[in-house]
């Protein structure tokens, strides 16, 4: 389970503009479970133009173009062993969680 702290850095130490365009990007957290970010980023083959991927500690950020949505390499990675190690939460829905989390 993500703890508080956790949940916090994953918020504050963001890529710098990361989520802050719904209108031109899907932006998700991908939390990663028992396994490293530079481990996880092997499950990723983002491509040019349309993914952006930054590797955080315990979470890698993805940010799709919308307009390019269907050419996103993001969905590639179920088929992956690494990634039963992960769960995906929108940028939207990680936000959501902090805000509910109690001080």
């Amino acid at each position: 389970m993500l703890g508080r702290a956790q949940l916090q850095a994953v918020v504050e130490h963001r890529p710098q503009h990361f989520g802050e365009r719904p209108d031109l990007y899907h932006s998700d957290a991908i939390f990663l479970m028992d396994i490293d970010a530079d481990t996880a980023l092997e499950a990723f083959r983002p491509r040019e133009g349309v993914d952006e991927i930054w590797a955080g500690e315990g979470v890698i950020y993805s940010q799709r173009l919308s307009a390019e949505l269907t050419k996103s390499r993001l969905s590639a990675i179920a088929a992956s062993p690494l990634y039963k190690s992960m769960t995906i939460r929108s940028w939207n829905t990680t936000r959501k969680l902090w805000d509910l989390l109690p001080e």
